[in-house]
């Protein structure tokens, strides 16, 4: 039922990267969904994937090794990739920059 919810996601994160191709891409991806999707054209750009994130709640320590590990490399800017809410039926791709800190794409 979440197939186009995470198709999107998978969607805006090829866009990004066709339209700033001289930049290096590292692709960190949070969850399992977009794996599939983004390993068939652009595996050699992923660096991480944490996978069975949403299986549970999310617990402190899950987020604590991902922060670290986001943390133990170097970026120019990480752009974070996600869905907005905007009702039961609609999702919106939303992305979120961070400067200064390669371009790192972030799935969650």
């Amino acid at each position: 039922l979440c197939g186009g919810v995470n198709s999107s996601i998978v969607k805006d994160v090829k866009r990004l990267i066709r339209e700033n191709p001289d930049t290096q891409h590292s692709i960190m991806l949070v969850g399992d969904k977009g794996r599939d999707g983004i390993s068939r054209v652009h595996g050699s750009s992923i660096v991480v994937s944490f996978k069975d994130v949403f299986k549970n709640p999310v617990s402190f320590t899950q987020v604590c090794v991902i922060a670290e590990d986001i943390l133990s490399r170097s970026y120019d800017e990480i752009i974070l990739v996600y869905n907005k809410f905007k009702s039961v039926i609609s999702q919106e791709g939303e992305q979120k920059s961070f400067v200064s800190l390669c371009c790192t794409i972030v799935i969650y």
